[in-house]
């Protein structure tokens, strides 16, 4: 008998859908033909049970009718079994064969993953007057936006620049070979032209 005719038999009303095969819970099915018979064999996962799958055996001859079929389910005993395991995968060969489309249960790989996404953040953002300048201190003080690591008695140093620069530019003049320092670009490169004027050592009569 074809598959509407074997499912209303056995009290299933035939519908264009069925609840197993359209969520998703066949494993797999593979299908071989012989010249007298075609046997498809599946996996469908237990509808109340995670983690236990069933396997399903189903005998067709070349007209399409079922000829045998079993599931490892209770209800599954063969050769005539009529669980929603078996229901389940002769509505799969029945898209197949009308629609050419056949749903299977997502691997982990194919399912978008979600558990690094970002949460969305639903709060209104604080205003910038309201923020705190330095932990434990008023939020109206700004003496502290401007963090110098030197101690009191280094801020404000007269001759400190110089120093820097100097200390700088000697470094590199006692390298035996060119080099190069992020610090050096703060200063203006030297007047070659005035290098011949620095020392002009003359003698008055």
């Amino acid at each position: 008998m074809k598959l509407n005719d074997y499912l209303t038999v056995y009290g299933y009303e035939a519908k264009a859908t069925d609840k197993l095969y359209d969520a998703g819970f066949l494993t797999y099915v593979l299908v071989a033909r012989t010249d007298t018979a075609i046997f498809v064999h599946s996996q469908c996962c237990a509808e109340m049970r995670k983690g236990i799958s069933y396997s399903v055996d189903i005998k067709l001859n070349n007209s399409g009718f079922v000829d045998e079929c079993q599931c490892d389910c209770a209800a599954g005993v063969g050769p005539s079994a009529h669980c929603k395991h078996v229901r389940a995968v002769l509505f799969a060969m029945h898209d197949v064969s009308l629609n050419k489309n056949l749903k299977l249960k997502l691997t982990c790989t194919q399912k978008l993953q979600n558990f690094r996404r970002a949460k969305p953040f639903l709060g209104s953002p604080r205003k910038a007057h309201n923020l705190g300048t330095m932990p434990g201190k008023d939020s109206s003080n700004t003496t502290g936006l401007h963090f110098d690591p030197r101690p009191p008695e280094m801020v404000a140093n007269l001759g400190y620049n110089s120093f820097v620069r100097n200390t700088t530019i000697n470094f590199m003049a006692s390298q035996p070979n060119p080099v190069s320092m992020p610090l050096s670009q703060l200063y203006s490169p030297a007047n070659s032209f005035a290098i011949v004027c620095d020392h002009d050592f003359f003698i008055s009569h």
